[in-house]
């Protein structure tokens, strides 16, 4: 907040009907200064703009070669690493080449975020979050919510600054808001918090095993984002030496368009993964997916588009190896990493049962309709579990 000396910070404003990575496409961007706790300076800009200034051209990931045909990276998809720390350093490195600026971090807000701003307005003020204003003539025009942004929190009473800060609380519990600090101690508390929107397993001591999963969706072209439905049901089986996944994902498009979209999904880095299989009606087709590592992980991902008014299921599979279930009890940790931009998606964990091994859960499931040991979640934030494993 700028209490020390001013501190700037970069904005990302996510267009949530174009999913990305980290949220959605940017269009424009904030520059905000703090100091004292209050915003002393502040301006937008749009996203072209930072492109017509960038000095000779950035190749683009592979994917938005193949699928959109990009010859370059222009900076409404710098967010293109589902690790948004990552994806800052980016936003960052495309600021300083094109605008000659830097900044002390990276916030990226979504737009439907900004949008429920305005119902809390009514019971705050017209001045708000930060200052956010919103123009009564205006306040249909989504520009006002990234170019009215101005200082103004000192004028709230005790009762609404709570209710202003429950509002951020929440947005950085369901990654509406992501935050990303140069500043290193800042950062390790944001992380810890879960507040930084980053892909990282969790660890624990021995015998234990650290799984992670992170389902993530980008669109290509056709129907906005929202106008699609999703369910996520994730199984898990222990096997000997073995943790194997399956992962089934149903995409129900209500738009008048199709839906085409890149549905990745990022995994321990040690994982051998199956071939995807995507059906259709009565049709399926078995496709290899692409595989990218990244970091200690592995990204498995693939292309795939429903009609207008149709329905399609897709189904990846892996399996990593796992020396501890040989003991007579081990920890299973698993962490399913929600993505932002997408406000729930309806989820079901399944545990495979099985005779020679004895599951304790923490927190506890239930006997599901399929006989399988789970849970139920709209995956509103992100899900952690451990599962206590020991022989009869």
């Amino acid at each position: 907040m700028g209490i020390e000396k001013p501190q700037n910070y970069l904005i990302l404003f996510q267009d949530q009907k174009t999913l990305r990575p980290t949220g959605g496409k940017i269009d424009k961007i904030g520059l905000i200064t703090l100091s004292g706790g209050e915003a002393i300076d502040y301006s937008t800009v749009n996203s072209n703009q930072i492109d017509q200034k960038l000095k000779g051209n950035t190749n683009p990931p592979f994917v938005l070669q193949k699928y959109l045909n990009s010859q370059v990276w222009n900076f409404k998809d710098v967010n293109w690493d589902p690790d948004f720390p990552t994806s800052a350093l980016k936003a960052e490195w495309f600021l300083d080449k094109s605008l000659g600026k830097s900044v002390d971090g990276v916030v990226a807000i979504n737009e439907d975020y900004l949008k429920n701003i305005k119902t809390y307005e009514q019971e705050i003020s017209a001045r708000n979050f930060l200052g956010l204003t919103f123009d009564k003539k205006t306040n249909n025009n989504d520009e006002s919510l990234y170019d009215e942004f101005s200082a103004n929190f000192e004028n709230l009473t005790y009762s609404k600054k709570m209710k202003v800060l429950k509002m951020v609380y929440e947005g950085l519990e369901s990654k509406d808001v992501q935050v990303y600090f140069n500043q290193e101690k800042n950062r390790e508390v944001f992380n810890m918090l879960g507040w930084d929107g980053s892909i990282n397993k969790i660890n624990c001591d021995e015998p234990c095993y650290s799984d992670l999963i992170s389902l993530n969706e980008s669109t290509l072209t056709g129907t906005t984002s929202k106008e699609v439905v999703r369910k996520a049901v994730l199984t898990v089986s222990f096997e000997e030496k073995l943790v194997k996944r399956n992962l089934i994902y149903f995409i129900e498009n209500n738009g008048n368009e199709k839906y085409e979209a890149y549905l990745r999904v990022i995994i321990p880095g040690d994982a051998g993964v199956g071939k995807v299989k995507i059906f259709e009606g009565e049709s399926v087709e078995e496709v290899s997916p692409e595989l990218v590592g990244v970091r200690s992980f592995k990204e498995m991902g693939t292309r795939f588009s429903v009609l207008s008014n149709s329905t399609k299921t897709v189904i990846f599979s892996w399996e990593s190896g796992m020396d501890v279930l040989l003991k007579d009890s081990v920890n299973y940790w698993l962490s399913w990493k929600k993505q932002s931009g997408v406000d729930s998606l309806r989820s079901e964990i399944l545990f495979k049962k099985d005779n020679n091994v004895i599951l304790e859960p923490n927190p506890s499931f239930s006997l599901t309709d399929k006989g399988y040991l789970g849970y139920n979640t709209d995956l509103s934030r992100d899900f952690f579990s451990r599962v206590f494993l020991k022989k009869p």
